[in-house]
């Protein structure tokens, strides 16, 4: 191990903190940010970490750029992050992740696939180094009305090697997610998770919410690292910002955020900002911020749907069909229900 006051302690601690500038869900796995955007996007990105190391603390401007991709459960992410200074450290990344498994009714069984790589350079200590992480994580899901309920648990596995010298984490991890739909434009979640090693045991506890509001959104998160860190460490992660269409195709965002020490990546507490635009390439596969009904009559709703996000005919639920999705006629009127029939090319409506 590094002594205190060895220039690659910095080197270490750097090495974790700097992986996710990007805005994402500090320990939900999936609040609502710019990113959440399906197909192609591009972003462009500056802001500064501040953070917590031994002796002294440090901290590292950036200014970055990321392609990736997503579908769904499905995503992809490459990054490269140039330094802004001469003590700011240059990194790169590269994740993805998928979810296999099946439905049945209001019911999902499967499984999330995730994995990262990152290098970097910090210029202070002239240290190369690496990392890559997997992990494998069983889940069932459980939707009622506006409700889901989400459980999982799995293994972490972390490796990471920097001025030759390596290491290794081999974390048993499970979460419970709770969330709620109350309006279309709005999501609450909350959630538990522990990581358990041979060591020590970890749980945290935290809430988030997103809410869209005309041509922007707002998304705050807040949790607690309720044992397992001990009464002298920094415990509390929180998350603010919010985003605005510029152009049909163009977000701009901001986001704040604070993390506490993380058992997985053994990486110091931080304070961190950014600032940055994302574009979405091609024709825009996500749906308005505030997609729902539209009321002609009491008693009568209009759904429209663009399609090309659908590879099969979608479905609808609602209290007249007791919640269960149910494939329906799209693109004819009915009163009450739409009977089953062949995908439309372009727009689906239903009138129900």
């Amino acid at each position: 191990m590094f002594q205190v006051g060895d220039p690659r302690t910095r080197s270490i601690r750097l090495f974790f903190v700097l992986l996710c500038v990007l805005p994402c869900s500090t320990f939900t796995g999936g609040a609502a940010t710019p990113l959440e955007a399906q197909g192609w996007t591009a972003d462009v990105y500056a802001g500064r970490a501040d953070f917590e190391t031994v002796p002294s603390t440090a901290s590292s401007a950036n200014a970055a750029a990321f392609l990736g991709h997503s579908q769904e459960n499905r995503f992809l992410r490459l990054g490269l992050a140039a330094p802004v200074g001469s003590d700011a450290v240059l990194w790169g990344s590269a994740t993805a992740g998928d979810r296999i498994g099946f439905r049945r009714g209001r019911f999902v069984l499967g499984a999330d696939l995730n994995a990262e790589s990152h290098g970097q350079r910090d210029p202070v200590s002239e240290n190369w180094g690496w990392g890559a992480r997997g992990e494998v994580l069983p889940l069932v899901s459980a939707s009622a009305g506006p409700f889901v309920a989400q459980a999982r648990a799995g293994r972490s596995w972390y490796e990471a090697e920097i001025d030759g010298s390596g290491w290794s984490r081999n974390v048993w991890i499970s979460d419970l997610r709770l969330m709620s739909f109350p309006l279309p434009s709005i999501r609450l979640e909350g959630s538990l998770r522990h990581l358990r090693e041979r060591e020590a045991d970890y749980t945290f506890v935290g809430i988030s919410g997103t809410a869209a509001i005309g041509d922007g959104v707002l998304w705050a998160s807040i949790g607690d690292w309720s044992s397992g860190l001990g009464d002298d460490v920094e415990s509390v992660a929180w998350r603010i910002g919010g985003s605005v269409a510029l152009r049909p195709s163009t977000e701009l965002w901001l986001t704040l955020r604070q993390e506490p020490f993380d058992p997985l990546f053994l990486s110091a507490p931080r304070t961190s900002w950014g600032i940055g635009i994302t574009y979405r390439l091609g024709s825009s596969r996500s749906p308005p911020s505030t997609v729902g009904p539209e009321q002609r009559a009491p008693g009568r709703m209009v759904i429209r749907l663009p399609l090309s996000l659908a590879s099969s005919p979608p479905s609808i639920a609602g209290d007249f069909t007791g919640w269960q999705p149910a494939t329906r006629r799209w693109g004819a009127r009915s009163s009450g229900r739409c009977a089953s029939t062949r995908k439309p090319r372009m727009t689906a409506t239903c009138t129900c």
